[in-house]
C-alpha cells in the first residue's frame, strides 16, 4: 500500500470519531432544539449515527428523534420517529443504567409525550437524578448543564411536593 493510500485508509477509520459531537454541543443542542420550528429534526439530523460513541450520545439522539415526531406528517410517521427514538433511549439506559444524564434525557422525553404512548419511567429516573443532583449541580465541568436540567425538571410539573421542595432548595443554593 502506498503512503497516500495508508493515510487515506487511516483517515476513513477515524472519520466516525470526528463526526461525533462533543458533550457540550449535545447539551447545547438539546436545550436549543425547540428554539426554531422543528429544530429538533435539524438537531437529530446533525447528531444521528449508525454507531454512537457513547450511551450518552445515543440518548441525546434518541431524545431528538422522539421529539421529531412532533414535526412528522401523519400518525404512522409520528409513531415511527417516536419508537426509533425510544429504542435508542432505552438502549442507552441499558448500556449505562446509573447515568443521570441518560436518565434525564429519558425523563425529558417522557415528560413531553401523551400518556397513551404508555412510556413512563419518570419516577425511577427522578429518584436516580435527585439522589445524585447535589453533587452534579456543583461539579465545575457540569454545573451549568445541571442547573438548566434542574429548571427543566422543576418546570415539568412531574415532581411530587417533596421532590419539588428538595429540588428547588438545591437550585437556590447555586
Amino acid at each position: 500500500m502506498t503512503r497516500p493510500a495508508i493515510i487515506m485508509f487511516l483517515f476513513t477509520l477515524t472519520l466516525p470519531v470526528f463526526a461525533q459531537y462533543s458533550l457540550n454541543r449535545l447539551r447545547s443542542g438539546f436545550f436549543s432544539m425547540k428554539d426554531e420550528p422543528c429544530g429538533q429534526v435539524e438537531f437529530f439530523e446533525r447528531i444521528k449515527s449508525n454507531s454512537y460513541s457513547s450511551p450518552v450520545h445515543q440518548a441525546y439522539a434518541g431524545t431528538a428523534e422522539a421529539a421529531s415526531a412532533e414535526c412528522a406528517g401523519g400518525p404512522m410517521q409520528k409513531l415511527r420517529y417516536f419508537n426509533r427514538g425510544k429504542d435508542n433511549i432505552e438502549a442507552a439506559v441499558a448500556s449505562d443504567p446509573d447515568n443521570p444524564e441518560i436518565r434525564f434525557m429519558r425523563f425529558a422525553t417522557q415528560s413531553n409525550i401523551p400518556s397513551f404512548l404508555f412510556y413512563n419511567n419518570m419516577d425511577d429516573d427522578i429518584t436516580l437524578i435527585l439522589d445524585q443532583l447535589s453533587v452534579l449541580i456543583i461539579s465545575p465541568a457540569d454545573s451549568s448543564f445541571w442547573i438548566k436540567a434542574t429548571r427543566f425538571i422543576i418546570n415539568s410539573g412531574k415532581l411530587n411536593e417533596e421532590e419539588l421542595k428538595k429540588t428547588e432548595n438545591l437550585l437556590r443554593r447555586q
